[in-house]
Parts: C-alpha cells; sequence; structure tokens
C-alpha cells in the first residue's frame, strides 16, 4: 500500500515576529554597561499574495501516472509569486508546485497537474 502526502507551495504571508536582542540572567545581573550592538535589522514589509482557497479537489493514480485537479482559484501551477524575490522567498525558478511525499521518502515537486511517478 502506497501512502501520499500532498502540500501546495508558493511564498505566503508570515506571521512569525523576532526580537533583535535577548539577554541571560547573568547579563541582567551584571553591571551596565554599554548596550550591545545591534546584530541583525528587522525590516517590516507587506504580506504576499495569499490563497486561502488554494485545494486539491481530486485525485487519480494509474499505471504510475499521477492526476488531479486544483479546485478554481487564483493559485496556479507554474506561476510565479510575484514579489517573491523582492522579499528572498524561498522561490523554486519552476514557479508554485506541490509536494508529493510517497512512502516517508523525500518530497518531490510537481509543477503540473499531471505527471508519471512510481
Amino acid at each position: 500500500m502506497m501512502i501520499f502526502s500532498w502540500l501546495l507551495v508558493g511564498c505566503g504571508e508570515s506571521t512569525n515576529t523576532t526580537t533583535e536582542t535577548e539577554t541571560t540572567t547573568e547579563e541582567a545581573q551584571a553591571e551596565p554597561a554599554q548596550a550591545p550592538a545591534k546584530k541583525y535589522t528587522i525590516t517590516a514589509f507587506s504580506p504576499s499574495q495569499a490563497y486561502p482557497d488554494a485545494a486539491i479537489e481530486s485525485v487519480s493514480y494509474k499505471d504510475g501516472k499521477f492526476n488531479f485537479q486544483l479546485k478554481d482559484g487564483e493559485y496556479k501551477l507554474g506561476n510565479q509569486t510575484p514579489d517573491a524575490e523582492q522579499k528572498m522567498c524561498a522561490n523554486s525558478g519552476k514557479g508554485q508546485h506541490i509536494h508529493l511525499i510517497a512512502n516517508d521518502s523525500p518530497y518531490a515537486a510537481k509543477y503540473t497537474n499531471e505527471f508519471e511517478h512510481e
């Protein structure tokens, strides 16, 4: 029996927040000194396009060939995320894609809705 997992991939909005510096208990108890030099600068930017309705509606697998249909919407396999380069997103040169994970193997990126995979 084969087990498959799917993940739609694009460059999307992130809700992670980061602080610039952290202080240990020992540092807090030490005599005050100069403020530490900032190691990182965090710059806010607008979120990338969201695809809230992205979904796989159907999947078939026969004779080593997958065929699946995406829900109609703005998420399109092979399209580039428009602002991925400016935001330095991990973005594939071939565009938006799905990750196929079969039998706990490393994922395979797929850019079309029909493909062969053993």
